[in-house]
C-alpha cells in the first residue's frame, strides 16, 4: 500500500508546496529525492520547525478541508483518507493521514501529576507519542496534547458537579505538532535514546534534572540565561535561591510574569499566617526575570512561574488577567542558619520601575534599581512620556497599619514630572507601591479606568545611609 502511494506521490513531489526551486532561505533546492519507500533510521533533523513552516495559519485550507469532511459520513476508510489529502500539496499537510512512515515511541513523560524532583521508578508516567517523517526527516507530533490539555485546579467546575471530561478543555497547542527534539526531550524521555532525535542523547537522570517546563515556555521564546539551571534548586545558608528565566528582545514589552509559592508536599501556602509568596521578590532587568525566593523554614517548597503577554491597553484597563504557567522548581531549604522576615505586604507581581516604563511610559530619573536604601527620607522622580494622571502612592511596613503611613507620603506633578516625597517615621524595610491611570481613559460607558498598579520599591530606611 505504501509503495502505491509513493508512485502517485512521485508524480507531483517536485511541485511540492514546501519545496522551491533552486536555492532559498531554506536552503532548499530542487534536486530533492522522493519519499522514502522504506522507514529510514532514526536521527536528527537537519532544519528547525520554524525553517519547515512559521504559522499554523498556513493550514487554514486543509483545517477547512477536514471540517467539511466531518460533516459527511464516509463509506470506507480509504474514501476518508482520499477526500483528507487529495487536495494536500505537502507531506506537512497529510501528517499524518496517510502514507507517511509513522512511528509509536514509548517512554516517560512529564504529564498530569508531575512535579520537578519526582524519579521515574516506576509505571507512573509512561506514556507514548509518535515520529512521523515528514520534509526529509524524523519529527515529533504529541496528539493528545496537542488537541486538548487538563483544566488546572482555578478553573476546574466546583465539586459535586465535576465529571472527567469536564478536566478536560479541547484546545490546539502547536508546540506538539512537529516539536524540535532539542524542545521535545524536557517533557518526553523514549525508552530508545535513538529516539530522543538528539546529536547528543541524555541519560534517564538528566532528563529528571532538567528544569519542568510547559509548551507556553517555548511560545514565548524563553530560555534559561544559565545552561545549568535544575529542576531542583538548593537555597544557600541564609534560604536564598534564586530562578533567572530571559526573554527575546520582541517580548519584553508585551510580557506580564506572575508566581505562586507554596510547600511541596501539601497545599498550604503560608508560614505563621504570612502568605509564602512573600518571601518571593520578582524583578525584571532588561531581557532578565528573577525570582528570588528566601525559605522562610527549612523544608521544600514548590515555586510555579506563571505568564502572560499582553498589551499596555489590555493591562490599563485594570481588568483580569489570565496567566498560565511556563515552569515550576522545586526549592529545598535543608539547613536555614538565618531568620527571614517577608517583604512588605504590597501589591502582587515584580518590584522595580521597569513595568512602570514597559506598560505606562512612566521613565525612572532617581532610582533604577528595585532596591532603595535611604535615610529618614526619600525623595524618587518619574518623568511621563505620554499624560499621566490621578497619581496614588501608598507606604507598607511589616507591623504597621497602612493608614498610620498614609501620611508620610505625598507626590507633586510639575509639567511631565511626578515627584514622590516619603519620610520613613522609623527606621525599617518598607514597600512603596505606586498607582496611576492614563489621561482620557475612559471606557464606552463613560467611566474612568480604575487606578492600575504602576511599580513598586523595597526601601530600606536607615540613619546610617
Amino acid at each position: 500500500m505504501l509503495e502505491l502511494i509513493n508512485e502517485k506521490r512521485s508524480e507531483y513531489m517536485m511541485a511540492e508546496s514546501l519545496y522551491v526551486d533552486g536555492n532559498d532561505e531554506t536552503g532548499y533546492t530542487d534536486e530533492l529525492p522522493p519519499y522514502p519507500s522504506h522507514a529510514p533510521v532514526p536521527a536528527p533533523p537537519a532544519l528547525s520547525k520554524f525553517q519547515i513552516y512559521s504559522d499554523p495559519i498556513e493550514f487554514a485550507t486543509v483545517d477547512q478541508i477536514a471540517i467539511s469532511v466531518a460533516q459527511e459520513d464516509q463509506k470506507s476508510f480509504t474514501d476518508l483518507v482520499r477526500q483528507l489529502v487529495g487536495r494536500c500539496g505537502s507531506d506537512i499537510e497529510k501528517a499524518s493521514y496517510a502514507g507517511l512512515h509513522c512511528v509509536v515511541i514509548k517512554g516517560y513523560s512529564k504529564s498530569a501529576g508531575y512535579q520537578p524532583g519526582v524519579r521515574f521508578e516506576d509505571n507512573r508516567f509512561r506514556n507514548s507519542w509518535n515520529a512521523v517523517y515528514v520534509a526529509g526527516a524524523w519529527r515529533f507530533v504529541q496528539c493528545n496534547w496537542g488537541a486538548r490539555h487538563l483544566v488546572n485546579a482555578k478553573e476546574a467546575p466546583k465539586a459535586g458537579n465535576k465529571t472527567k471530561s469536564d478536566s478536560l478543555r479541547y484546545e490546539y497547542d502547536d508546540h506538539y505538532f512537529l516539536t524540535d527534539p532539542k524542545e521535545f526531550i524536557y517533557e518526553f524521555f523514549p525508552l530508545q535514546s535513538d529516539w530522543q532525535l538528539l546529536k547528543q542523547p541524555i541519560t534517564l537522570q538528566e532528563f529528571e534534572e532538567l528544569p519542568f517546563v510547559r509548551s507556553l515556555f517555548f511560545r514565548y521564546g524563553l530560555y534559561f540565561s544559565d545552561p545549568n539551571t535544575k529542576a531542583v534548586m538548593y537555597t544557600d545558608s541564609t534560604g536564598a535561591a534564586t530562578v533567572r528565566i530571559a526573554m527575546p528582545a520582541h517580548m519584553q514589552g508585551s510580557l506580564i510574569f506572575h508566581y505562586n509559592l507554596k510547600f511541596y508536599d501539601s497545599d498550604g501556602d503560608s508560614f505563621e499566617a504570612v502568605s509564602l509568596k512573600r518571601f518571593v521578590m520578582q524583578s525584571v532587568v532588561s531581557n532578565m526575570v528573577a525570582f528570588r525566593v528566601h525559605a522562610p523554614c527549612s523544608g521544600a517548597f514548590l515555586l510555579d512561574i506563571f505568564a502572560n503577554a499582553v498589551t499596555p491597553k489590555e493591562y490599563l484597563t485594570g481588568e483580569p488577567m489570565k496567566f498560565k504557567s511556563v515552569c515550576k522548581f522545586k526549592i529545598c531549604c535543608e539547613d536555614l542558619q538565618t531568620v527571614m522576615v517577608p517583604l512588605p505586604d504590597c501589591a502582587s507581581g515584580e518590584w522595580g520601575p521597569t513595568k512602570a516604563t514597559r506598560l505606562f511610559g512612566l521613565v525612572p530619573i532617581t532610582h533604577q534599581d528595585a532596591l532603595v536604601f535611604a535615610g529618614r527620607e526619600l525623595e524618587t522622580q518619574f518623568r511621563m512620556s505620554r499624560p499621566l494622571t490621578d497619581f496614588m502612592a501608598t507606604l507598607h511596613k511589616n507591623g504597621v497599619e497602612e493608614k498610620r503611613l498614609s501620611k508620610f507620603v505625598s507626590h507633586i506633578v510639575s509639567d511631565d514630572i511626578v515627584t514622590f516625597n516619603i519620610s520613613f517615621p522609623e527606621e525599617g524595610q518598607y514597600g512603596l507601591d505606586i498607582y496611576t491611570r492614563e489621561m482620557g481613559a475612559i471606557h464606552d460607558t463613560g467611566e474612568k479606568h480604575l487606578l492600575t498598579h504602576c511599580c513598586k520599591y523595597l526601601i530600606n530606611s536607615s540613619k546610617r545611609n
